[in-house]
């Protein structure tokens, strides 16, 4: 029915009847948005990739071979990442009044995200990523530019919430935001029963100014609401102040040194967090879980490599291997594919273990890695084994 001819049918009714329709409708718009198993609140920024053999140095001009401007912002893109495999996700952020904001809205869109917590602002511009990636190795090189990111406030986050989109199982964030507006994302969704999800990244860094609250500043108070939480090392390092260098002086796995995690893994376990996970790129991830956890896991890429006690309950310190892959395109967004699958496990199959869970997300970003782009390189769920999704052990193809 187009708004014409709703309008015209609705006139034909006394006021009070017209009442009744418009909150009929209203309650059954709130009732769609109920149904999210995700909600991200996060960053969106337009990707600006460039491609070459030679990483330039100060003062070198090197020919690139190819471009491709994409989506990105690591809000959007785990948001992407869940919606993709197949659960019902909204986002919650803030673009510029710019051509490259309504792009981005139009394709979040398409992809049926709920765009209904992303408002506009004329006072800065849509965030934008200029990426330089290494041909052959896949690495690169980022600067991001927040823009309208930064201006994402508390009063968006409760605007959020009279919409329902808080109302979720999930919710996730991460540091690409107004920090003010992360705790208060974080502590709403704990309010509301829904499990938390951050990815302490960018690694936060002290303002400077005991003026600015960072996230940093505000990190004692983050982490308690957070039932998971993903950094990868340089995070891990910052988050828990660990030494940078510990973490990689035995060759045991690769060239990490897995005892040298645990105190920082213990500190997060102490500020009451179910469930810290250390992404490491293409050697897995390390994660503290219960027996429980961890129950009827027979994989080759699951393994556990200490057990500590902790208030009288012990855990396991677990490493979780990385596909190996030989023909790494681009890793650009490999560590949001890892978390917005998770958000996407946790949310819609409470039927698994969350090793189970953990191991599936570490699978799908392995896949990420092969072809170019963030966004664009997430698989979707039919390009994806259907064992992915199914109650058995997970058995890599």
């Amino acid at each position: 029915m187009s708004i014409f001819t709703h309008l015209t049918f609705l006139s034909l009714y006394p006021l009070s009847v017209q009442i009744f329709f418009s909150i009929f409708d209203t309650s059954r718009k709130f009732a769609i948005m109920k149904k999210s198993h995700v909600t991200v609140v996060g960053s969106l920024n337009v990707d600006l990739s460039v491609f070459t053999n030679i990483i330039p140095k100060v003062g070198e001009t090197v020919t690139g071979s190819s471009f491709l401007l994409g989506y990105g912002g690591k809000g959007a893109n785990q948001c992407v990442a869940s919606r993709v495999l197949g659960c019902n996700t909204a986002l919650v952020g803030k673009v510029g009044d710019d051509y490259f904001g309504e792009m981005f809205i139009q394709h979040l869109k398409q992809l049926g995200v709920n765009t209904d917590g992303i408002s506009r602002s004329s006072m800065n511009s849509t965030g934008v990523a200029s990426i330089t990636v290494e041909t052959g190795t896949g690495g690169n090189q980022i600067i991001i530019v927040p823009g309208a990111n930064m201006l994402v406030s508390e009063k968006d986050i409760s605007f959020a919430e009279k919409l329902t989109l808080l109302d979720t199982k999930v919710i996730v964030c991460q540091f690409e935001i107004n920090p003010s507006a992360t705790l208060y994302s974080l502590r709403l969704g704990r309010a509301k029963g829904a499990k938390t999800i951050l990815n302490p990244a960018p690694a936060p860094v002290a303002s400077g100014n005991p003026e600015i609250l960072g996230n940093y500043e505000l990190m004692e108070d983050i982490l308690p609401n957070c039932d998971f939480v993903c950094p990868n090392e340089s995070e891990f390092c910052s988050i828990t102040e660990s030494d940078s260098e510990s973490l990689f002086s035995k060759n045991e796995i690769g060239s990490l040194n897995i005892d040298a995690f645990i105190p920082g893994l213990v500190y997060l376990l102490q500020k009451k967090i179910k469930c810290p996970i250390v992404t490491l790129g293409s050697k897995g991830v390390i994660a503290i879980l219960s027996e429980q956890d961890m129950a009827n896991i027979y994989a080759k890429d699951a393994s556990e490599v200490a057990r500590i006690t902790l208030e009288n309950q012990e855990k396991l310190v677990v490493h979780l291997s990385a596909p190996s892959n030989f023909d790494v395109v681009d890793t650009t967004g490999a560590g949001d594919c890892f978390v917005g699958s998770l958000a996407y496990f946790v949310a819609c199959h409470e039927d698994i273990t969350l090793a189970e869970q953990i191991r599936r997300s570490v699978w799908v970003a392995g896949q990420s890695i092969r072809k170019k782009g963030t966004q664009s390189s997430y698989l979707k769920r039919d390009e994806l084994p259907d064992t992915l999704f199914a109650s058995e052990t997970f058995q890599w193809p």
